[in-house]
């Protein structure tokens, strides 16, 4: 799913949301996040309201609070145990839902 439309979807008053990169997914903020780089060029826009609400739809299809999200984030990728806290690899269909 791409960010933008995500976005302008869920948040149509907030104007911000036309200036999100309209070709980033949410697979593509999860490799973002994963490998440490900056999150808010991948999501085109440095805005904390923006970031936190993209973390929070992220978090609800990895099926995990957003704290893992955000200390993914801050740890800048390292320092996560994967197999503890991300999703499950029978769980195809949220993550298929991402990376549309």
């Amino acid at each position: 799913m791409k960010l933008k439309n995500f976005y302008i979807e869920k948040y149509p008053s907030d104007k911000r949301g036309i200036k999100i990169n309209p070709e980033s997914t949410f697979i593509g903020l999860l490799n973002a996040l994963d490998a440490g780089r900056d999150v808010h060029e991948c999501i085109g826009i440095k805005d904390s309201i923006i970031r936190k609400r993209l973390f929070t739809e992220l978090s609800e299809h990895l099926k995990r609070d957003y704290d893992f999200v955000y200390n993914l984030w801050l740890s800048e990728g390292r320092g996560v145990d994967w197999d503890k806290g991300c999703y499950s690899c029978n769980d195809e269909l949220n993550f298929s839902i991402l990376n549309k």
